[in-house]
């Protein structure tokens, strides 16, 4: 899955070095990078909003995790080499969002899938993990771009085929080797694939090997409402799933769904998190430009190595997210990247705004807002999977990852008109920023870490109880 993760990551950084290659600018944006440049950038993250929301919602209710997340990575290999071989603008912009469609599948499906596949005592560090191979997917396209478009002075066509490598080889490992939630299935009755989806993960993952192994009964005993009141009733007695939906059902279903979100019980974490994805997603967005943005500093001559010190960056952020996620918490490890990003942002724009820029400060800070930007991508990630329920926790995530797209596209555009004041854009990300790091405690967000992941919303967790409480009644 990490694997996974590096794909996305390939793709969308991808276009950071294409932005800035003389030859694409020529060919492809008729040397208009302003309006046409902002056009392609944004073009991925529309798809990305289309597609988080409508694999979310179908993930929730058909195919699960495991087959969206496949879906997605399908997509994203196809259109990368489609990228690579387009002849036009419109041609590459469409493949560009169609990639994005196959990222927001996949952003959809892998944190959800890796959160519910996690032990609740080690979750912050299997989530943390599979979140750090964004940093070897950014490292992958420096080295690329450091090689292919720098050193060796080959096509920006060559560059992209290559990008679009680790989504195919993610699909190929995720199809061998990743089980689907079991968490999942049992919600869907299907326990009997549950429990040796579940015992896989606890034999050949986690090194369970004394005691005894979980059973469909169990499972069925726990997860429907027959077995949590007659704990002696058999998996055959449970009420039947419907092997089909229809169409209409499908709609119906998923506008419950995304309606639940915003219900008295789960709108309290629904909304702040669409704060935290939006002001995040922007302040992120600097980074498609960061190429460009360095290309206008006098002294950085080589911006294909000052990218890769850039990807590098990640590295100390990644470990540091790994080791406190679990310790200190999420909320806390959040405010703490996101104030750490705002500080190397003001630091980057007042290095940037100098007549005399020195390169490597302009660069050191750039790296420093890098190292703290993914902490709070590893933070989110785990605060977003854990305050879901499973029943909407796909359809949740493609919700919230929908508002980061929305607040990426207004990025590109933004960003794109202001490059040639590099500084005032750095500040406005920089002010995003440090909204979204006040909203985990104006909002007062629960941290749940260490918590067991809950899995009905709670509204039909009180009609349950409810249920069991007449039922309990009339047997008495």
């Amino acid at each position: 899955m990490g694997i996974a993760n590096m794909g996305d990551a390939t793709e969308i950084s991808c276009m950071n070095y294409v932005l800035s290659n003389p030859d694409f600018i020529a060919e492809i944006l008729d040397n208009n990078v302003k309006k046409h440049g902002a056009t392609l950038a944004s073009a991925i993250f529309v798809g990305m909003l289309i597609g988080g929301v409508v694999t979310g919602v179908i993930g929730d209710q058909l195919f699960g995790r495991k087959r969206i997340l496949l879906t997605g990575l399908l997509i994203n290999s196809i259109a990368g080499l489609c990228s690579a071989l387009a002849p036009s603008l419109k041609i590459i912009c469409f493949a560009r969002f169609t990639s994005g469609i196959g990222i927001g599948a996949v952003l959809s499906s892998l944190i959800t899938l890796t959160t519910e596949l996690s032990p609740s005592s080690q979750r912050g560090l299997y989530v943390s993990f599979v979140a750090s191979f964004w940093t070897a997917g950014s490292i992958f396209v420096a080295l690329l771009g450091y090689n292919i478009l720098g050193r060796l002075e080959l096509s920006w066509r060559i560059f992209l085929a290559c990008c679009a490598a680790p989504s195919f080889l993610a699909f190929v490992l995720v199809a061998i080797f990743v089980p689907e939630s079991a968490r999942f299935l049992a919600l869907h009755g299907d326990f009997e694939r549950a429990a040796h989806e579940a015992n896989v993960v606890a034999v050949k993952g986690i090194g369970y090997r004394n005691g005894r192994l979980l059973t469909a009964d169990e499972l069925a005993f726990h997860f429907s409402l027959r077995g949590n009141v007659e704990g002696n009733q058999r998996l055959k007695d449970a009420p039947p799933v419907p092997s089909y939906i229809t169409r209409r059902n499908l709609v119906i279903n998923s506008f419950t769904r995304i309606k639940s979100l915003y219900g008295h019980g789960l709108r309290r974490k629904t909304i702040p998190l669409h704060i935290l994805w939006f002001t995040l997603s922007f302040g992120s967005g600097i980074c498609t430009w960061i190429n460009t943005i360095f290309a206008q500093v006098n002294g950085i001559t080589d911006v294909y190595l000052g990218a890769f010190f850039f990807a590098s960056a990640n590295i100390p952020g990644n470990f540091a997210a790994a080791i406190f996620l679990d310790k200190f918490g999420r909320r806390m490890c959040f405010v703490t990247s996101v104030f750490g990003s705002v500080i190397a942002l003001v630091f980057f724009a007042h290095a940037v705004y100098q007549e005399e820029s020195n390169p490597a400060r302009v660069v050191g800070f750039a790296c420093l807002f890098h190292c703290f930007l993914v902490g709070c991508w590893c933070s989110l990630s785990c605060m977003t999977g854990e305050m879901l329920p499973t029943k909407v926790r796909g359809t949740g995530m493609g919700m919230c990852s929908a508002s980061g797209r929305i607040a990426a596209i207004l990025a590109q555009f933004i960003n794109g008109a202001l490059m040639d004041k590099p500084a005032f854009l750095i500040m406005i990300a920089a002010a995003m920023m440090a909204i979204g790091g006040l909203t985990p405690y104006a909002f007062q967000m629960e941290e749940l870490s260490m918590q067991h992941l809950e899995d009905d919303v709670p509204e039909e967790e009180e009609r349950k109880k409810l249920d069991i409480t007449v039922v309990s009644k009339e047997l008495v």
